[in-house]
């Protein structure tokens, strides 16, 4: 499970990213202001994952801004 809160930005379309998890896209364009219907607010994205070598590669990708993961 992928937490996100967006305590910076108050509009939406500032913060944009991807999310890789283990080489795979999980989330493409994510923009938790967007998602969560407002800033201030939580999100949470769960992802199924196979772990198959003892650990999981989360990677953030930016597309507008730097992106944030508030916690797993």
């Amino acid at each position: 499970k992928l937490k996100f809160a967006e305590i910076y930005f108050a509009q939406a379309g500032r913060r944009v990213f991807h999310v890789d998890v283990n080489g795979q896209r999980a989330l493409s364009n994510f923009d938790i202001v967007a998602a969560a219907g407002g800033s201030n607010v939580a999100v949470d994205r769960v992802v199924p994952v196979t772990v198959s070598n003892g650990q999981i590669t989360i990677t953030l990708v930016p597309v507008i801004s730097n992106p944030k993961l508030s916690a797993i």
